[in-house]
């Protein structure tokens, strides 16, 4: 009964926008700085972006031993270091290159973008009835303006629409 109060406490909180039709072009002033306000960076995305850059400076410098790097190597008694480095730059550049773009996508996986804050903090209504913006195409312009539609399709119509509005008002 109690974690019901508090969702419906939450449910309160959310900011609520009507409209009659979609597409549409809104403003919500301030929406930027509460974002920036309001969403803490994770640390934890700090480590596998710094993990990526790592893996990337090491894909980056086994690729250039595949360019550069001798074409006779020469190996007497343990391998050290830098010559398994040059004996194996393929194998070493494909596995820190797939490990970069994993570590990316777990970082990006951790961050907060503001369009799933927009849908946590906002309820969109279109003739009376709440829809989940997750579902819909939302981009953000300069200033707070905001354009909601159905789809990709329907936005890029209508934004070839509103640009041709104002190449007319010139």
């Amino acid at each position: 009964m109690e974690n019901n109060m508090e969702s419906n406490k939450m449910e309160s909180n959310k900011m609520r926008i009507d409209f009659d039709a979609l597409p549409a072009v809104f403003t919500i002033k301030g929406f930027t700085a509460i974002y920036n306000a309001n969403v803490k960076s994770n640390p934890k995305e700090k480590f596998w972006l710094i993990l990526a850059i790592v893996f990337g400076c090491i894909f980056i410098a086994s690729f250039f031993t595949i360019m550069v790097g001798p074409d006779h190597l020469y190996i007497q008694g343990d391998m050290s270091l830098s010559e398994f480095w040059q004996l194996y730059p393929g194998p070493i550049a494909s596995v820190s290159f797939v490990l970069a773009c994993g570590c990316i996508q777990i970082g990006s996986q951790l961050s907060t973008n503001w369009k799933s804050y927009f849908n946590d903090s906002i309820d969109v209504y279109v003739d009376s009835k709440i829809i989940d913006a997750t579902g819909y195409e939302v981009v953000i312009l300069e200033n707070d303006h905001f354009i909601i539609a159905k789809d990709s399709d329907e936005l890029n119509s209508y934004i070839d629409q509103l640009s041709s509005q104002l190449q007319g008002v010139d």
